[in-house]
């Protein structure tokens, strides 16, 4: 009888613990909801102000973006800058076997042969969220330049290359057309099937990111 009754008190004991830290990750779990949904909530309201032009609600959303803390502006994938607005996605360099480049951005497992960037179905749905607000200044009438470059680590070292850098085996004509007619479609951003310099890419499949620079050209 004493030997169940331990026991009974040691499980109880056991179960007490479990429950405890649970209920002690809850509010963890929530906070870091909360940073999530507030890091959507200012790229989307960034994403509007963008399609409508509006320059002073851009400045306004630059100064509160600069009053985060550290660790939470580094968190954002977005920046404003005082002629451009620049779009942070992360994802997966396939590799360094890919054929020649026919998208910067691609939903994983669909283009990963030739794409220099695979990334989920979240930043995905980010990268449609951009097309949205792109088309909008298209229709507007405004003209559109993107800037792109790539960015990995590489035993502790930070590697970045522009776009133009990696397309540099390819002829002048076809880089400059490449860059210009960057389009985003269901399967991410991508132009035109078009040769690459491997050396400007990560040796490996590893983590990367892409960050996408919008210039607009006022009517």
């Amino acid at each position: 009888m004493a030997l169940a009754m331990r026991r009974t008190t040691l499980l109880c004991l056991i179960l007490a613990s479990l429950c405890s830290g649970v209920h002690a990750a809850e509010p963890a779990v929530k906070a870091d909801l909360a940073d999530l949904e507030r890091r959507v909530e200012m790229e989307r309201k960034t994403l509007t102000l963008l399609a409508e032009q509006d320059l002073e609600g851009l400045k306004k959303q630059a100064t509160a973006i600069s009053e985060l803390k550290f660790a939470d502006r580094q968190a954002l994938p977005v920046r404003i800058r005082p002629s451009a607005v620049e779009f942070r996605f992360r994802g997966v360099f396939p590799g360094p076997a890919i054929s020649n480049i026919e998208y910067v951005i691609s939903k994983a497992g669909d283009k990963d042969h030739e794409t220099m960037l695979a990334v989920n179905p979240a930043e995905l749905k980010r990268l449609h969220e951009l097309r949205n607000a792109l088309n909008k200044l298209v229709g507007d009438g405004h003209v559109i330049r993107l800037d792109v470059r790539m960015l990995w680590n590489d035993q502790g070292r930070t590697h970045s290359e522009d776009l133009e850098d990696i397309l540099a085996l390819a002829p002048d004509k076809d880089r400059t057309t490449f860059t210009r007619q960057l389009l985003i479609d269901d399967s991410g951003m991508g132009a035109f099937n078009i040769v690459h310099d491997p050396l400007a890419l990560p040796p490996v499949k590893q983590s990367a990111e892409v960050h996408v620079t919008v210039r607009v050209s006022q009517k």
